[in-house]
């Protein structure tokens, strides 16, 4: 399925949610929620070598995207969601799953 990664994230009250991201201050979209899910260790589960790999390898084509559109399978899309609810508050985890559900 093909997912817009550059979607905003908003707070309740319509404002942008911004991130800081060594030292700057950036809008915080899907694709720097996902990748940091991706990379940060929540030290809450053992994962194996090859879990870190596989998480690395979608983190960095989603880094490396050129257009924000992004072609995901299934299972990757149940491992961003189920990574970025452990990571964030109700309100990220929220609008991401939303953002990847859309068709």
């Amino acid at each position: 399925m093909k997912i817009n990664v550059n979607q905003v994230y908003k707070s309740l009250d319509g404002e942008v949610v911004k991130q800081d991201v060594d030292g700057n201050t950036i809008d915080m979209t899907l694709k720097v929620s996902a990748i940091t899910a991706l990379l940060t260790p929540t030290g809450k589960e053992e994962i194996s070598g090859e879990e870190k790999a596989t998480r690395f390898l979608l983190a960095e084509r989603l880094t490396h995207d050129e257009d924000g559109i992004v072609e995901l399978k299934i299972d990757e899309v149940a491992l961003l969601k189920k990574l970025i609810g452990v990571l964030y508050s109700p309100l990220i985890v929220g609008q991401a799953f939303r953002f990847l559900e859309q068709d």
